[in-house]
């Protein structure tokens, strides 16, 4: 009985011990001051604007002054905390309204925010530093203890290295324009010609260190336009980054799209010439110190470029789906009348779907069409009403042409008819001006069938997915018109077919291993990010880059087509033992330059883009170009 009794007693007094405060604060969650820095998801100072503190429960709300670590949207904060019945507010307990704080949370914007710990998360700002916690204990871990003081010390040195207030960056002369523009002339790639008087620039924290980068714009003109970034080395000085030819309109800084581990940022240019105005979409961010560009779309163009019956306007916009990383963008034609603003005829819309890959938003299988067949629309499309109608399109791509076939009917009382090929710019692709309809046959009394071929054989054409047809039925010297828009087909990896003189580096230099095709282009040269490779471990087969920039090839004197943002696939076929310094470089998000042509594969003639690891193939590290022995080189020679 008394064993009974003694066993009792003890289970007893362990419970009771257990709800002592001493060893309930036990259970608490605490950690060192580094370890309470290095596990908070968010830091932040702010102004304590509202507390309100009932019996139950507690709420304080907070307005963000500085984010030190960490992202969030919202300007305000609002904290909420119910009491413990064995803890107690276990240091929920904030400041009067008006009040400087430093606060450490953990947890996101989807799921809420609480504090880094139960105790000494919170501590009070005064004349620029941490001065103190707000209530804080001292902290004890198996042999190791902290007082209140040592938290205070590792806050304020943490709040000093990480704080980049902006106004006063500029207030103290830290940075001012004139130093920019230095940066700008010493190391832009235009140096000295760039047009300081448009200079503009922003402070921003674009990734994840605590140093804030610098973003600079210069407008030129309507159309010109510099974009730069400038990012801190570990020295402290700025060293640029990034740039571009982009003529910038907005840009926004403080609402990223944050999917992954990238905080993805937004940014609109303009570009266009004579009769085109063209508004473009970007998304990109920054990844150890890289400029990259997830992803980019029209926003709005309007063409006036060649007569009113070609004006036209398109119109787009995008949405993100963060929580199942895809991009939905959609974009509407329509003609335009001549007045050049008044929409005209019927409107085409049309959706695309894009899935993040962890580097970029790369269009979904399902969405894309089989590159290996032509384009076919069968559907009766009323170009010129009550005259002229098209029934059937088949858009193609062979030996470096675009073809496109069309048939349908009009009324035959309307005169002859006549058509020519127009990009999506409004550029010629068909040479000789109009043509008359290859095979026009009678179907009754009034409406006669018709079928044409048209072919781009200019050489000028850019990379197009999309053409214009304008028909023309002339009689008596009167002369009707209207314009049809029809989808253009590439082949895989093909986004530009050029003709003309030879280069210094001629095309049969470019990959012997590819000898027995045809070249059907001129050699190009691209800078781009590896976005997907094929390879295996001795065998390169094709790489898959998005352009960040075209590179012209010396004594060219045409024009490439090729610009940022576009996506090609490169034919390799190459056995990595000639990959030499390259071959660990071969990685995907990995910056390359590539040297390329067009090729026609026997033995039906498909075209590809090739290269080869050997000649003009390079790899980027810091800003330099080393060939496959790790020698620098000069791209553009």
């Amino acid at each position: 009985m008394y064993k009974k009794w003694l066993l009792s007693s003890f289970i007893l007094l362990v419970i009771l011990l257990a709800l002592l405060p001493g060893v309930a604060n036990a259970r608490l969650s605490v950690s060192s001051p580094e370890g309470t820095l290095k596990r908070a998801d968010l830091i932040v100072t702010g102004t304590v604007i509202e507390r309100n503190y009932e019996d139950e429960r507690r709420k304080v709300t907070i307005e963000i002054n500085e984010v030190l670590k960490g992202t969030i949207e919202e300007k305000q904060l609002k904290l909420e905390r119910k009491k413990n019945d064995v803890y107690g507010w276990t240091g929920f307990d904030f400041p009067e309204p008006g009040a400087k704080i430093f606060l450490l949370l953990g947890g996101d914007k989807t799921h809420g925010y609480w504090p880094a710990g139960d105790l000494n998360f919170l501590a009070v700002v005064a004349d620029g530093h941490v001065s103190e916690l707000y209530k804080g204990s001292k902290i004890g871990i198996n042999d190791q203890s902290w007082p209140q003081e040592d938290y205070a010390k590792a806050y304020d040195a943490f709040y000093q290295s990480h704080r980049q207030d902006k106004a006063d960056l500029e207030q103290t002369g830290k940075m001012t324009k004139e130093q920019i523009a230095t940066l700008i002339q010493t190391q832009g790639k235009h140096n000295k010609d760039s047009y300081i008087e448009g200079l503009s620039f922003e402070l921003a924290n674009l990734d994840d260190d605590a140093a804030w980068e610098i973003v600079a714009k210069i407008d030129g003109a309507v159309h010109l336009g510099q974009f730069f970034i400038f990012d801190q080395d570990l020295s402290g000085a700025y060293k640029l980054i990034a740039e571009e030819d982009w003529k910038v309109e907005q840009w926004d800084f403080n609402n990223p799209i944050e999917i992954e581990d990238k905080r993805i940022f937004k940014l609109v240019t303009r570009t266009g010439g004579t009769g085109l105005d063209v508004f473009t979409g970007h998304l990109w961010y920054l990844k150890q110190g890289k400029f990259i560009e997830a992803w980019q779309g029209t926003v709005k163009e309007r063409s006036m470029m060649a007569g009113p019956e070609t004006f036209y306007m398109k119109v787009g916009g995008y949405q993100v789906d963060v929580e199942g990383k895809r991009l939905y963008q959609w974009e509407t034609t329509h003609q335009l009348d001549q007045d050049g603003v008044s929409p005209k005829g019927d409107l085409k819309t049309s959706t695309k779907v894009y899935l993040f890959n962890g580097t970029a938003f790369i269009q979904e299988e399902s969405q894309k069409a089989d590159p290996a067949q032509a384009i076919i629309v069968e559907e009766e499309r009323e170009v010129i009403p009550n005259v002229l109608v098209v029934t059937k399109t088949v858009s193609d791509y062979a030996h470096g042409q675009h073809i496109i076939w069309v048939e349908g009917r009009f009324k035959h009382t309307a005169g002859e008819l006549y058509l020519t090929l127009l990009d999506e710019k409004g550029q010629q692709m068909q040479s000789g001006g109009i043509h008359k309809s290859d095979e026009v046959k009678p179907i009754d009394d009034e409406w006669s069938f018709f079928s044409h071929k048209l072919i781009e054989d200019t050489g000028k054409v850019v990379d197009t997915d999309k053409a214009t047809i304008i028909f023309h039925l002339q009689k008596e010297g009167k002369n009707q018109k209207g314009l049809l828009y029809v989808p253009a087909k590439n082949p895989v990896g093909i986004f530009t077919k050029d003709t003309g003189k030879s280069q210094d580096i001629s095309n049969k230099d470019i990959n012997s291993d590819h000898k027995n095709w045809e070249v059907v282009s001129r050699t190009r040269r691209v800078e781009g990010t590896i976005l997907k490779l094929d390879m295996t471990s001795d065998e390169l087969k094709t790489v898959v880059l998005k352009v960040t920039k075209n590179i012209q090839l010396p004594n060219d004197p045409v024009d490439s087509y090729y610009r940022a943002g576009q996506i090609i696939e490169i034919v390799f076929d190459e056995k990595l033992a000639s990959a030499g310094s390259i071959r660990d470089r071969l990685k995907q998000g990995a910056q390359i330059v590539v040297t390329f042509a067009q090729y026609a594969v026997p033995p039906d003639g498909k075209v590809v883009l090739g290269a080869s690891l050997g000649e003009g193939t390079y790899y980027v590290e810091n800003g330099k170009y080393y060939d496959i022995e790790g020698k620098e080189v000069a791209p553009a020679q």
